[in-house]
């Protein structure tokens, strides 16, 4: 008695023991998680702000290198416009005049490395050009529907971005009203700068754009993706660009589903991307990097790895421990849950072999097959037990294709030869190499249900033949 008493407190130290160093382990646990939570944000941060450090430099390095090359050309086009060689040829379109008028743009297209330096009249119509003797040349060619030529036959400065309709090639347009001594407007003077070789400087960024305030794309590292849209832009205004000719005719087919922002986080291509977004100039035109965020999710997944690795060498001691005892545990838990099943059933629960010998069975088993004794059932095979021999084998060959039966009928004898009518519900059991061993389930017996759903049939069919007899 004494012996165990102090059995009994032992254990409960034990247990109380157990229980504090379980809180330890779980309060340091908590703490690595949440320092790891904080440390692997802090490295997802710092490895972002890298990317947009980075990148950002990039871009302000191509968005100087671009916006002073597209000054340079405004500065000059307007410089040009007041050219003693330029004003004559829209006042007296002599050939003398327009000879000089060329010879002029063609020194201001040198200087410049501009593509095409170009007059213009009043009415739209191209008077003299740089390129007068080139296949796609611009004289004789009306661009009075282009908005550089309305903005400065207006009086103002014109920019453009567009693609080219005689050269088709993509450019930049700039134009300037061209005066007469009474400071009426006479004509523009235009310049055209092709942006291919601009393009050439971004094969090394397949993702940097420069998109139009509509988010189409302009220019690109990647060829593939010109005159596609960024975000999807609505149908009045695909129509209004079309009508215009500012990007050719085709549809602009959208890579995102909503128009981004700089900083923003998207996905593309199955990859994940920064935005980084700088807008260049007051109609809204916007230089776009997509820069990989790659780095950010390494960095993250060095804090976690720490951090994991860290718990882990805190919680291994734990994990063993508590699993030897949740396993001892829930063997004697499932072992008694299955005894209690086992001997407390009112239907037959078996264990049998492959080859139709009996492992274990229940009391049940017993009344239900009219046997004396659990050992004299034991004795018995199953394949004997069967009314119909032919009912065994489509058992057998359900069960082996299935790996189970639900409530399978089956006619079973009894010791003294009589016919029950049962439901066998039953599951392959397998060995650690997938082998089959035998089977397990139960065997209800419903003689008495079966009995008197007979019997309420036939009393069913008398009373239709006893009205019947009684309408004659």
């Amino acid at each position: 008695m004494r012996k165990d008493k102090y059995k009994t407190k032992y254990n409960d130290k034990k247990g109380v023991a157990y229980y504090h160093w379980l809180i330890i382990y779980v309060i340091l646990l908590a703490i690595v998680s949440v320092m790891g939570f904080f440390v692997t944000g802090y490295l997802g941060d710092m490895a972002k702000q890298g990317i947009i450090n980075e990148n950002e430099s990039v871009i302000s390095v191509l968005s100087v290198h671009l916006t002073d090359d597209l000054r340079r050309i405004e500065g000059a086009v307007k410089a040009m416009s007041d050219s003693p060689q330029i004003i004559p040829a829209l006042i007296h379109r002599t050939d003398q005049n327009i000879a000089h008028a060329n010879a002029a743009l063609d020194r201001y297209n040198s200087a410049l490395e501009g593509s095409v330096s170009y007059l213009i009249d009043r009415g739209g119509m191209t008077i003299a050009s740089s390129n007068r003797n080139e296949p796609d040349s611009f004289v004789g060619k009306s661009y009075e529907f282009r908005p550089y030529f309305t903005q400065a036959i207006k009086g103002g400065p014109g920019r453009y971005f567009a693609l080219g309709i005689t050269s088709f090639k993509r450019g930049f347009y700039a134009s300037f009203p061209v005066r007469n001594s009474q400071g009426e407007i006479i004509g523009v003077l235009a310049i055209k700068k092709d942006l291919d070789e601009l393009e050439k400087n971004l094969s090394g960024y397949p993702y940097f754009f420069l998109l139009t305030p509509h988010g189409i794309i302009f220019l690109s590292g990647d060829k593939e993706l010109l005159f596609k849209s960024m975000w999807p832009v609505n149908k009045d205004t695909q129509r209004k660009l079309i009508a215009s000719r500012q990007f050719g005719d085709k549809q602009f087919d959208a890579l995102l589903s909503h128009e981004v922002s700089d900083r923003t986080n998207i996905n593309f291509r199955g990859g994940n991307y920064l935005i980084l977004r700088k807008v260049i100039n007051p109609e809204g035109w916007s230089i776009v990097l997509m820069a990989p965020t790659d780095r950010i999710l390494i960095y993250k997944l060095i804090g976690i790895i720490v951090t994991v690795l860290i718990c882990t060498f805190i919680i291994i001691p734990l994990i063993i421990n508590l699993k030897t005892v949740r396993s001892a545990q829930l063997v004697r838990e499932s072992e008694e849950k299955y005894r209690r099943f086992f001997s407390t059933s009112r239907d037959c629960v078996f264990i049998t072999s492959k080859d139709g010998s009996w492992i274990d069975l229940n009391e049940a088993a017993v009344e239900i097959f009219g046997y004396s004794s659990r050992e004299e059932l034991m004795q018995v095979k199953i394949s004997d037990l069967y009314a119909d021999p032919e009912e065994r084998a489509k058992h057998l060959s359900i069960i082996t294709e299935q790996g189970y039966t639900k409530e399978f009928p089956v006619d079973l004898l009894r010791k003294d030869g009589t016919v029950i009518h049962t439901l066998i519900t039953s599951v392959v059991r397998h060995d650690v190499k997938s082998n089959v061993t035998g089977f397990q389930g139960t065997i209800r017996d419903i003689s008495d249900r079966k009995r008197a759903e007979e019997e309420q049939l036939h009393r069913e069919k008398l009373q239709v033949v006893l009205e019947m007899a009684g309408a004659i």
